[in-house]
């Protein structure tokens, strides 16, 4: 799983998958991490689609300090 360290040292994961343009997906809603949106309509068969796992979900591991949510 590819993933790189926020300024605060949080490990962030994300996810590739498909071949073309790029287009970069953040999920929204409290606490989701990015499985919910599926593929979004068969997207990466024309795109290479990546989408972040936000901090505290998924594989993306959770902040020493949780007030770094809210920034």
């Amino acid at each position: 799983m590819p993933a790189f360290s926020a300024p605060d040292g949080t490990v962030l994961a994300y996810h590739v998958s498909g071949e073309g343009a790029p287009v970069i997906c953040l999920p929204g809603g409290m606490l989701q991490d990015s499985d919910y949106l599926g593929e979004l309509g068969g997207l990466p068969g024309y795109r290479q689609l990546i989408m972040l796992d936000p901090r505290g979900t998924g594989q993306s591991a959770t902040p020493e300090d949780p007030a770094s949510y809210r920034s």
